[in-house]
């Protein structure tokens, strides 16, 4: 005989503050030419729960903790220490550096329960969108290198993205 239990019930949450949380992710992204060879590129992205800005993504050659490591002084720099930098169980989220630089800030450091996705909402929603709008509108044959790439795609987060209206937000824009 099989028990069968049912799943925990999932609950929404956001936080009210821009900074309580940032959420933190990597995305398989295109082969972008290089010389004569192409490079897999990786997304890493940040964004605020509180207003779904985002405060960091770039495109980098490797999903590992030091591309998310310059992505997280690039946002700090910019907008200040978040309290908390929710993300999943991957190798660069799980690393000691990390954890070493998030004791040094005094950010917390909480994760997404193994497989269970739902937590992670927001930022899938934002790697939607890029799929969907950035990715699927971009001839990569006239892209040169990353850095063309990730000024393209900063231009398409604050023309497109940070002004378009998000549905969580009450219809209103992350700026």
């Amino acid at each position: 005989r099989t028990i069968v239990q049912s799943p925990l019930p999932v609950r929404s949450f956001e936080y009210p503050y821009f900074g309580d949380l940032w959420s933190a992710d990597f995305l398989h992204g295109p082969m972008v030419r290089r010389g004569t060879c192409a490079d897999k590129t990786y997304l890493n992205a940040i964004i605020d729960d509180a207003s779904r800005y985002v405060v960091a993504a770039r495109f980098h050659r490797a999903e590992d903790t030091r591309s998310l490591l310059d992505d997280l002084m690039l946002a700090i720099r910019r907008f200040g220490i978040p309290k908390r930098l929710y993300t999943d169980n991957g190798a660069a989220f799980r690393s000691h550096h990390l954890r070493m630089v998030a004791a040094r800030l005094c950010i917390s450091l909480p994760h997404t329960p193994p497989y269970t996705p739902r937590g992670r909402g927001k930022i899938e929603r934002f790697f939607r969108s890029v799929r969907e709008q950035f990715l699927a509108s971009l001839d990569l044959k006239h892209v040169f290198g990353m850095e063309d790439l990730n000024s393209r795609l900063d231009a398409w987060i604050q023309t497109a993205y940070h002004r378009s209206l998000h549905g969580g937000l009450d219809n209103t824009t992350p700026l």
